[in-house]
């Protein structure tokens, strides 16, 4: 997959055009780096599990982190448009009758909402097939996984709710305010 993004515009082509580039990106961005940390985490921390169990979690973890950045790139349209990225597949943008330069020229259209739900809506998807998985972790790294999984879920929410505006500082990025942060990470490590 070539993300050069300056070169796609000159023949009409953008690195993102279907779902499944999307997929493929988030997976080689974040699914890799999740997979990679759960492989290191289950070395270190063995729960005695056997093979199977172990690639489940693995893959599981590696499809979750392949959800968080389907998040990232819904809360970060509006930066990525302002540099030119559009990592919203066209073939979403189509059905909405808009193209990449259109995001990029008013990333805020209301057109751009449906696309935006519909990678949140992914993520969700994600969220709810692989949450049960994050159980069977060593209790050493469950609780602080599954504090950065909720995280990103209330972010997501914060997405779905208009998230540029009121809770949410979207100058820099859509982040938590500190103290929903800290109910976050109680709620998630309550269920440690």
């Amino acid at each position: 997959m070539d993300l050069d993004f300056s070169e796609g515009h000159i023949d009409g082509a953008w690195p993102m055009a279907t779902e499944e580039d999307l997929e493929m990106y988030a997976y080689r961005v974040a699914g890799t780096v999740a997979a990679s940390l759960l492989t290191l985490s289950l070395q270190h921390y063995s729960l005695g599990q056997d093979s199977k169990s172990i690639e489940r979690i693995i893959r599981a973890g590696g499809e979750m982190g392949q959800a968080l950045q389907y998040i990232n790139i819904a809360r970060d349209v509006p930066d990525d448009a302002a540099i030119g990225r559009v990592y919203i597949p066209s073939s979403w943008l189509r059905e909405e009758g808009l193209h990449p330069r259109d995001v990029v020229s008013r990333p805020n259209d209301a057109r751009v909402t449906k696309p935006k739900y519909r990678l949140l809506g992914k993520a969700e998807g994600i969220y709810r097939a692989t949450e049960g998985v994050m159980g069977e972790l060593p209790g050493e790294v469950r609780s602080p996984i599954r504090t950065v999984v909720e995280s990103y879920m209330a972010i997501g929410v914060m997405v779905r709710a208009g998230g540029s505006a009121g809770s949410c500082r979207m100058k820099e990025e859509l982040k938590l305010p500190w103290w929903r942060r800290l109910i976050v990470a109680r709620r998630a490590m309550s269920r440690g």
